[in-house]
């Protein structure tokens, strides 16, 4: 996506319904830390998927 459409996607950003998956990201601390709160949402919403 063109660096341009940013702003006017970010307008036009909806939240999710309650019947949509989804969850927030904190994006504030380290890239490090953010991957790993990613991976463990991730794995505790997909129960087949093995941790580790």
């Amino acid at each position: 996506m063109p660096g341009a459409l940013f702003d006017s996607q970010m307008k036009t950003l909806e939240p999710l319904e309650g019947d949509e998956p989804g969850f927030r990201v904190d994006c504030t601390h380290e890239p490090e830390r953010v991957v790993a709160n990613l991976v463990e949402e991730i794995l505790a919403r997909d129960s087949h998927v093995p941790p580790g």
